[in-house]
């Protein structure tokens, strides 16, 4: 890159030379032409190596303030899907009829049961649809700049053409870069404008209403913070991608249409359920289908890290950022924290704090790190 840089201050010296009486004639330096071009070209180089230069318009950086903020939030955010749980797309990129031109780089998603279908009979009413309800999280930390919350559901089948988004919450992460989380349920917006937000924050429900006909939610990341901006291209980031042959992990990638997927996005409420008051025994009730068992499991903690034992199978855990981690599994049976990733079933703590897993997962297993899942909260396995 110097070399480039260098070649190109010799080249635009030798052009200051001949456009002289040009540059004299509108009282500009000689030296001008060739400061100005070696500015831009080792920028531009900087820019194309990587570098993390960015050219940005003077017209942003109002103070020193601005500046600062920028290079705090100029890489771009880091995404989750913005729901717990498993759903599917139903509209993807470039899809349907409203996912076009500057909305192509949007997202539509529903929840189906394992025979295919959105809602319950007889589908008269929002509360059969299984999307109705269900929080809505916060894909990536950032500031809540612009909400919505007064839109009336529509009845299933009907649109509200004239209030297209609904109620809706946008989430303003960098310079340029937004998230609109729309069609959420009437009065469930639980964040106010201003207010800053984690990622898995929960920020409302899906709803039914503006231009949708049955509940679902649109997500979209764009380029300003207000409803209906142009949409920019996003990934997100630790998913599940379930499918009749398995399930794969996708570090970062971009939801199809009709894929089932499941976000690895940590939930607080599961998350202190599991580091406070597990010392000694704790009761678990465990249910695979219409069977119903109970095991019991033994906790020891030792600060961040902690082991758990039941029916042979010893687990050690620690607390990292993301989560608990799986540092190891010794143990040839399959209780229910062994198996969360193993069948359909679903461990809960009694009483009534729910723990969920995802069917044909896979056993845990050594080898390369692997996801697993409690509720809504990532386990890493790290073997």
């Amino acid at each position: 890159m110097l070399l480039q840089v260098l070649l190109g201050l010799l080249l635009t010296l030798g052009l200051s030379v001949l456009l002289e009486p040009a540059l004299d004639a509108i009282s500009m330096p000689m030296l001008f032409l060739p400061l100005t071009v070696t500015l831009f070209a080792f920028l531009l180089a900087g820019k194309a190596r990587g570098s993390g230069i960015a050219l940005v318009p003077v017209w942003l950086l109002r103070s020193p303030e601005d500046n600062v903020r920028l290079y705090m939030n100029r890489k771009k955010p880091v995404l989750q899907l913005p729901f717990f749980g498993t759903w599917f797309v139903s509209q993807g990129i470039d899809g349907g009829e409203t996912h076009k031109g500057s909305l192509a780089h949007a997202w539509d998603f529903m929840v189906r049961d394992e025979r295919g279908r959105t809602f319950a009979a007889p589908g008269y009413r929002l509360a059969d649809y299984r999307a109705f309800g269900l929080q809505v999280a916060a894909p990536a930390p950032g500031k809540v700049v612009a909400i919505e919350n007064g839109v009336p559901d529509n009845p299933p089948g009907r649109l509200n053409r004239e209030q297209n988004w609904g109620n809706y919450v946008i989430i303003e992460h960098s310079f340029f870069e937004y998230s609109i989380l729309a069609h959420l349920q009437h009065g469930s917006v639980r964040v106010r404008t201003g207010e800053r937000v984690s990622a898995g924050a929960v920020i409302g429900a899906c709803g039914n209403s503006g231009y949708s006909g049955q509940p679902h939610l649109h997500y979209q990341l764009q380029n300003a913070g207000l409803p209906g901006s142009d949409a920019l291209t996003a990934d997100f980031h630790n998913y599940l991608v379930l499918t009749g042959a398995g399930v794969r992990f996708i570090r970062s990638g971009r939801p199809t249409q009709d894929q089932t997927i499941q976000p690895l996005l940590p939930q607080d409420n599961i998350r202190q359920l599991f580091l406070s008051g597990l010392a000694g025994e704790r009761r678990f009730v465990v249910q695979r289908g219409a069977v119903t068992d109970s095991e019991t499991w033994s906790f020891e903690g030792h600060g961040a890290e902690f082991t758990a034992l039941s029916l042979g199978t010893k687990l050690l855990l620690r607390e990292e950022r993301e989560g608990l981690v799986v540092v190891w599994v010794h143990g040839s049976r399959q209780p229910c924290w062994r198996g969360l990733s193993r069948d359909s079933s679903s461990c809960r703590s009694s009483p009534g704090r729910a723990l969920s897993s995802r069917p044909k997962a896979g056993p845990i297993h050594s080898g390369a790190a692997r996801y697993c899942r409690a509720g809504a909260m990532p386990w890493c396995l790290n073997q």
